[in-house]
């Protein structure tokens, strides 16, 4: 008996997901919505020869981003309290990714979103120093 009521209410949820129009095809990410992303794992490479692989702090870079679709900007809040931002140059949504470009201090920028997963990698270059971050994001 229980085990019918259990699949009853499965099935009522199901219904309710399909009815909402959310399924395992829908994109996590649109690229059409603000998102928030945390960072996960980075990797950092001075001139090429010696990388080294650690999480956000210990690189002195932020572990959370929030990406403003309408105003086309990146802001980070760092470790010591002060707001970092970054304009958002180019924005394309393709079938699988949305994708991100800008600059900043002499450094370009490329992010790369999966839209049916969120992760994404981040890369940063520069004349000394390269980064590439992992993490994940979602739509607010």
């Amino acid at each position: 008996m229980r085990i019918v009521h259990h699949l009853a209410g499965a099935a009522a949820l199901a219904a309710l997901i399909g009815a909402a129009g959310v399924s395992a095809e829908d994109p996590v990410i649109t690229g059409k919505k603000d998102l928030i992303c945390a960072s996960q794992d980075i990797m950092a490479c001075i001139d090429g020869a010696v990388c080294m692989q650690g999480k956000p702090s210990s690189f002195d870079m932020p572990t959370f981003m929030f990406v403003d679709i309408k105003t086309k900007v990146i802001r980070a809040v760092d470790e010591d309290g002060s707001s970092v931002t970054s304009p958002i140059k180019t924005h394309e949504v393709t079938e699988q990714s949305a994708i991100m470009q800008g600059y900043e201090n002499h450094r370009g920028w490329t992010l790369a979103i999966d839209k049916m997963e969120g992760s994404f990698t981040l890369s940063s270059t520069g004349p000394d120093v390269n980064f590439m971050l992992m993490g994940a994001c979602t739509q607010l």
